[in-house]
């Protein structure tokens, strides 16, 4: 499972049914955390385009209909609650919802503020 892997995965409460999501973690935390992040895919097409990313169904990412990745519903699930992978998005794809996940979360200023202090699990820091 890497980043921009088509998973399905299944949770508890309102989002409880299993979903296709987006692998958005980094590939490198994959060995290191017993959780993935993602981003969840609806059939429920919303109107706001800037957060909520539509996507095509096709062979290669797994989808059975068009879809919209829910930037706004970003989630962790125990890894043996994610399933696949499915498929996989397009590199293009994958760089929106990326611009998606900067807008959402406010990171454009963060990102112009220089290199980040927060050490890396390389650098000995621990998940």
């Amino acid at each position: 499972m890497k980043r921009g892997d088509v998973v399905l995965v299944s949770g508890k409460g309102d989002y409880g049914k299993s979903r296709p999501a987006i692998v958005v973690q980094a590939d490198y935390l994959a060995e290191h955390l017993g959780s993935v992040t993602v981003v969840p895919f609806t059939s429920d097409l919303s109107n706001d385009i800037s957060i909520r990313f539509l996507v095509e169904p096709h062979p290669s990412n797994g989808l059975r209909e068009r879809s919209q990745a829910m930037v706004d519903k970003i989630q962790t699930y125990p890894r043996e609650k994610v399933f696949g992978p499915i498929g996989t998005l397009e590199p293009e794809q994958m760089m929106q919802i990326e611009r998606a996940l900067i807008t959402f979360l406010q990171l454009a200023s963060s990102l112009l503020a220089g290199p980040s202090t927060i050490p890396s699990i390389s650098q000995g820091a621990t998940p």
